[in-house]
């Protein structure tokens, strides 16, 4: 991904990238138009024989994301770490379009509007307005739901769920995904909060509806990172009091910050230190001479938390305990 831009900036860019690079063969056209895929029988139509598709995926120049369908993007071939998203945005295109009525939905619908969520599905999560064949199946996870014309959008060609629709459904279902995906949406102005509020107040009344609305109410452009989502959301729930986000404090801008307990808490996504091997670690000295400018700007203590800490039930257990002893110990008499 572009390391200059915002995550759904650069997800976007990707894709506009690898639209404008695809071939002008018939074939590459209209994958173009449906989501970057074509199903097997198109590709036959296009005189493409299973020996030809064969050879074609040898030389990764073609990708087959399911069963029956073929894509000309490889997103193994510079994708980086994003190359399970690729290949989940290529999935969901593929269940559109092999099964008419079904539209990218919940966590599908995320991955395609380029927010981040807590786990790439193994399978295209779709919604249709149909009431059969619903649950998961061999290639997809497929549920019933209403969706009016204005709650669908395309990607590619792609029928979508809305991201203010797609969030109100992952709030519905999961609350990391929906806190981690409403942060970034409202960030990069995916969503507006007057967008939220009329799906909200459209799915009144559906299962787990509250549930979602009590989640994306905590929803904060401030966040910068996933991680930090999802501390946040930790925090709130082990009912801390709740920190300023994205605090000036002398020359320094810190991720958590109580004034009134003068702390400091720093979500930490990187690695652990390299402490094994005994060599200088140059971040972590200069974190160590972060903190002591900050205690020089009248904060009390530093703490951090990493992505483990956070995730891992046994672990958040630990370092929750901890930060609130360290809160109340940093109380001011």
């Amino acid at each position: 991904m572009d390391a200059e831009l915002l995550p759904i900036a650069a997800w976007r860019r990707w894709w506009r990238t690898r639209w404008d690079e695809c071939g002008d063969d018939p074939a590459s056209a209209l994958a173009r138009e449906q989501g970057f895929v074509i199903t097997t029988a198109q590709a036959h139509k296009f005189d493409w024989t299973p020996n030809d598709i064969r050879r074609e995926r040898r030389r990764a120049r073609l990708f087959a994301p399911m069963r029956g369908v073929l894509s000309p993007i490889v997103p193994d071939v510079d994708s980086g770490g994003d190359a399970a998203r690729h290949r989940a945005a290529l999935m969901t295109s593929g269940a559109v379009l092999l099964r008419s009525g079904q539209i990218g939905s919940g966590r599908s619908a995320a991955i395609v509007h380029g927010v981040p969520i807590f786990r790439v599905p193994d399978r295209p999560e779709v919604t249709t307005r149909r009431t059969l064949t619903l649950g998961k199946r061999s290639r997809t996870h497929v549920y019933s739901g209403g969706l009016a014309e204005h709650e669908i959008t395309n990607w590619y060609g792609t029928a979508v769920t809305t991201p203010s629709r797609t969030l109100v459904d992952l709030g519905r279902h999961d609350r990391r995904d929906a806190i981690m995906a409403a942060d970034a949406a409202l960030r990069e102005d995916l969503v507006t909060r007057s967008d939220l509020d009329a799906a909200l107040a459209s799915a009144v009344g559906w299962p787990y509806s509250r549930r979602a609305a009590a989640v994306l109410a905590l929803a904060d452009p401030r966040a910068e990172s996933p991680l930090e989502s999802l501390v946040r959301l930790a925090l709130h729930d082990d009912g801390f009091p709740p920190p300023e986000l994205q605090f000036i404090i002398g020359p320094y801008r810190v991720d958590f910050y109580w004034p009134k307990y003068g702390m400091v808490l720093e979500a930490d996504g990187r690695v652990k230190y390299d402490v094994a091997t005994r060599r200088k670690d140059d971040q972590a000295w200069r974190d160590k001479q972060r903190e002591i400018a900050l205690v020089r700007c009248g904060v009390r203590t530093v703490e951090r938390v990493t992505w483990t800490d956070v995730v891992t039930t046994t672990a958040w257990r630990r370092a929750s305990s901890y930060l609130r002893a360290r809160l109340h110990a940093s109380s001011p008499a």
